[in-house]
């Protein structure tokens, strides 16, 4: 297919007013064209692979309820309807090397903690299918040197008020 596009797309590529935005060498174009069946191929291949995996959820706000402190996320879907466990942490550091609190073999997507003294905490939830295969929630943590991916960040406020940490990306 792509040898077939070429010989439509390229009597334009390389002629005015194309010719003047095109970034590529005819060498690069070259490499890009011949590398896209394999560039395809791999696609396909992590594409498929993801069906093996419980698909990916959010994580919800802490909430105060009666005194303690209620984790809530999304239900994660399995396309082969296989059974799914849930693991939640809280941490005091964004890399967990401080857990708070962890639960695993959790059925429902939800737990609860005592409450937390004032301060900033880090949540992460994995869900892992009956065949092993394990996926991190959507949520993400921005920091300097990057994305922490499958982690919310939120606040305990002085006051015993939940603040979730919102980063707008610009």
């Amino acid at each position: 297919m792509v040898a077939h596009y070429r010989t439509i797309t390229e009597q334009f590529v390389w002629q005015m007013p194309d010719i003047a935005n095109e970034r590529l060498t005819p060498a690069q174009y070259d490499t890009v064209a011949n590398s896209l069946s394999t560039e395809i191929e791999e696609n396909y291949r992590h594409y498929y692979d993801s069906y093996y995996y419980p698909m990916p959820f959010y994580i919800g706000v802490p909430a105060v309820q009666d005194n303690k402190l209620h984790l809530v996320w999304d239900a994660a879907y399995d396309f082969d309807a296989e059974s799914l466990v849930y693991t939640v942490e809280v941490a005091a550091d964004y890399t967990f090397q401080n857990v708070l609190f962890r639960q695993e073999n959790l059925m429902l997507p939800e737990a609860e903690m005592d409450l937390l003294p004032a301060g900033q905490y880090f949540m992460r939830v994995r869900v892992t299918n009956e065949s092993g295969y394990t996926q991190d929630a959507f949520d993400y943590y921005v920091t300097d040197a990057g994305k922490i991916y499958g982690v919310k960040c939120f606040y305990v406020m002085a006051d015993g008020s939940i603040a979730e940490d919102i980063y707008v990306e610009g």
